[in-house]
């Protein structure tokens, strides 16, 4: 949220409970186990975290002089999956924490679609993220942030947006 001085603040998402179901005994019945496995589907905290995020988008949208700003959502890698990014509202962007050495792949292009055998899932492969931040053709940018009132230097990526202290 912007603030008066030309800076920002961050607004917390939500406070939200989030039990997950207890699990059946293993001399329960098969029908247990599989109500035990749908209830746990909807109360992981990534499905949690993803419900909260499109919540805000829709409160920012409701709201006329809210609706053109862009949410910025920010996770740690436990919300860095699918379940958060393939969900995502328009004019929302997360930014989260993975490992150095994940290994990532390009977008799958249409042609790749048309080639024999089995259909393709991943496009070809992307530098890890390790590799991408050590890589010297890749230019980066200094800045400084204000976080809690503390300063701190850091380099940010030209191309992605990415950061390194």
């Amino acid at each position: 949220m912007p603030q008066s001085d030309g800076s920002a603040r961050m607004v917390p998402l939500a406070l939200l409970h989030a039990p997950t179901p207890a699990k059946p005994r293993r001399s329960a019945p098969p029908e247990a186990f599989a109500a035990y496995r749908q209830a746990a589907k909807p109360a992981r905290i990534s499905a949690l975290g993803a419900g909260q995020i499109a919540a805000l988008r829709h409160a920012l949208d409701a709201d006329p002089q809210q609706a053109s700003h862009h949410l910025l959502a920010l996770g740690d890698g436990g919300y860095t999956n699918a379940t958060v990014l393939k969900h995502l509202p328009d004019k929302t962007t997360f930014i989260g924490r993975i490992r150095k050495d994940a290994k990532l792949y390009q977008t799958l292009t249409s042609s790749a679609d048309k080639a024999r055998g089995r259909p393709r899932r991943y496009g070809p492969p992307a530098p890890t993220p390790e590799q991408f931040r050590t890589d010297a053709s890749v230019p980066w940018e200094s800045l400084t942030l204000s976080v809690g009132g503390l300063s701190h230097t850091g380099e940010l990526c030209g191309n992605c947006a990415g950061m390194r202290e």
